[in-house]
């Protein structure tokens, strides 16, 4: 609970992250101080995981991700995904071309080759299937890699029907089965 409190010190608005969660489920979103909620949910977050990641809160102006799939040591970047969060949760996809995405977040041909000489060599001997890098760029204008997904994620899958829907391009996807308002 100290090493929190001295963090928000240097960094006033915080994200708090169960080292294992998904969807934006295990984040806690911090502003000066710890409230009795806050301290509540630490206590059970320490009891059943005995860590948790606290990060400087970024305003972040777009969220994306690059998919890939590993298979047998290679890795093959199989698109680009653009999606809306709204507190750290998922809501939805915007139906873009990998050019256009690329484009609109700013995504350097360097940071893309970081990232995946990264997977390459962490992830890959380890590791088959799909995984996504979920990035974001803040009101600075920066890329920062938010987490990896080593799974299906609703990105691969708003990519893969852009591929076989191309007149939806420019429009929101949601998928079906969640009934989520935008």
């Amino acid at each position: 609970m100290a090493e929190v409190e001295e963090v928000l010190l240097n960094h006033p608005e915080l994200v708090l992250k169960l080292p294992w969660s998904g969807a934006g489920r295990g984040l806690r979103w911090i502003s000066h101080c710890l409230t009795e909620k806050d301290r509540d949910w630490l206590r059970k977050a320490f009891k059943t995981y005995r860590f948790i990641v606290a990060e400087k809160r970024f305003h972040v102006e777009q969220d994306f991700a690059i998919e890939y799939q590993v298979t047998k040591g290679e890795v093959i970047r199989t698109g680009y995904s653009l999606f809306k969060t709204q507190a750290g949760v998922y809501r939805y996809n915007m139906l873009y071309s990998d050019a256009a995405i690329r484009r609109l977040v700013g995504l350097t041909d360097s940071l893309e080759a970081s990232i995946q000489h990264w997977i390459e060599c962490k992830v890959a001997p380890f590791y088959e299937g799909p995984l996504g890098i979920d990035l974001f760029r803040t009101d600075e204008g920066i890329c920062r890699v938010s987490e990896m997904n080593l799974r299906h994620t609703m990105g691969q899958v708003a990519h893969r029907y852009l591929q076989t829907h191309p007149e939806e391009e420019g429009k929101i996807w949601i998928p079906p089965q969640t009934n989520k308002k935008v």
